[in-house]
């Protein structure tokens, strides 16, 4: 528990800071998404904020838990970072990296001998999320490196401010919208 409180003040003080500092932002959105883990077959659920600091990279903090009717009862908070590829099309692929504090919290049932209730985890993947107006669809693939899992992650994001009328583009910088 007292990492957990660590983690939270970390990201609480870093929403603070890109807050403050808002002019960086072009645009952000809060979402959620539906987890599936392949290697372990559980599903679980995924909150996060998009926060979009030019067209090609976005930071996305998260919270994540997989609740006890599983077999794994999980707590994970972290960060992504995304590229994303194809900034002028509309729809985004791109890639990540995420970084999260996990809390196992059901870990003394397990047999596994790296089993512990704090661990730390990283998670490189491969998404695709449309690129403009105020609910954008994504999906997300990720591979956890220390617990060797697959996972699929589909969800929505509303973008605040980006609902108003059509999605202007330029022609000249928008290619197959």
């Amino acid at each position: 528990m007292r990492h957990l409180k660590k983690i939270i003040v970390f990201l609480l003080f870093s929403f603070g800071t890109v807050s403050a500092r808002a002019q960086v932002l072009q645009e952000w959105g809060l979402g959620f998404a539906g987890i599936y883990n392949f290697t372990a077959q559980t599903f679980g659920a995924d909150f996060r904020a998009h926060l979009i600091l030019n067209n090609r990279f976005t930071v996305a903090p998260q919270l994540q838990y997989y609740p006890a009717i599983n077999r794994f009862h999980d707590f994970y908070a972290g960060a992504s970072l995304h590229f994303n590829f194809t900034p002028s099309y509309a729809w985004g692929v791109y890639a990540l990296a995420h970084a999260s504090y996990h809390d196992w919290i059901n870990y003394a049932e397990s047999t596994n001998p790296k089993a512990q209730q704090n661990n730390w985890n990283a998670e490189p993947g491969l998404g695709i999320i449309r690129n403009y107006g105020c609910l954008r669809p994504f999906a997300e693939a990720r591979y956890n490196v220390k617990w060797n899992e697959g996972n699929l992650r589909v969800g929505l994001t509303f973008f605040f401010g980006d609902c108003g009328g059509q999605h202007e583009v330029c022609p000249a910088y928008t290619l197959n919208q």
